[in-house]
């Protein structure tokens, strides 16, 4: 394991652009229409296109389906809402939480959506109907993070109780409990091909696991104070990881 890369602080941003959720521990700002331009900087982009009416409380979570047509929101209203991204127009609410929504995803073919709650539950919902299809039940404390695996087979979960689980999408059974933080998991996600499992906690580390086994295969240490969030690359040979200290690291992972 080689040392990690520190980065400038004002790299944190880059935290929004992987998870797309605002952390439940972070008291976040909306973002304004910018444009950052100037020699060798062309422009970004940022401003607003299409504004998303219609949750009743603050927006926690929003991510892109991968074909970019659709958006899924998460809010504190306790529902997830499915939007076309050209109009902004609503196209399906998911109703049934008890508590605020912290995550939701759709699912990489675009047929399901998942939901994490601080109601304690996971659900599954499908996205032409709105239906709830599946409901994940076991964790002791609030869910922050929820991720499905490519061919939605498999659930990830994270929570306030101190675990991650993985889920067997057609039982909603549990087939393993990550332990090892200590303290709230606060993100969870996939790599690539599915066999790992990337965490990150309030104890300040962030952690691989084998899903197979479910087996702890590195922690990473260096942080000081909550590591908010943990994503791989695209190649599957680094992790970026981002924290309350104000610092984002990149850690190499090609070895393990």
């Amino acid at each position: 394991m080689k040392r990690a890369t520190l980065f400038q602080a004002f790299l944190l941003a880059c935290s929004v652009l992987l998870g797309g959720c605002r952390n439940p521990q972070q008291a976040g700002q909306d973002v304004g229409a910018n444009r950052a331009t100037g020699p060798g900087n062309p422009a970004i982009g940022a401003a607003t296109l299409v504004a998303h009416l219609g949750h009743s409380d603050a927006i926690s979570c929003a991510r892109l389906s991968r074909d970019g047509h659709y958006v899924i929101t998460a809010s504190r209203d306790h529902t997830a809402r499915l939007w076309e991204t050209s109009t902004g127009r609503e196209i399906r609410e998911f109703i049934g939480h008890q508590d605020r929504v912290t995550s939701a995803v759709i699912s990489a073919d675009g047929r399901f959506v998942l939901t994490a709650s601080r109601d304690c539950t996971a659900r599954l919902w499908e996205t032409a109907t709105g239906r709830e299809v599946r409901r994940f039940v076991g964790h002791s404390g609030p869910l922050y993070s929820a991720a499905l695996s490519t061919d939605s087979l498999v659930v990830l979960t994270a929570s306030e109780d101190g675990t991650a689980r993985l889920w067997q999408t057609a039982t909603g059974r549990a087939l393993q409990t990550f332990t090892g933080h200590r303290g709230p998991v606060l993100s969870a996600t996939f790599s690539r091909d599915d066999r790992f499992a990337l965490t990150s906690g309030s104890d300040g580390t962030a952690r691989l696991w084998d899903c197979s086994s479910g087996r702890d295969i590195h922690e990473f240490l260096g942080h000081h104070g909550t590591v908010f969030t943990a994503s791989f690359a695209n190649d599957g040979r680094s992790v970026l990881t981002a924290g309350d200290d104000r610092t984002v690291r990149l850690w190499d992972i090609a070895g393990e």
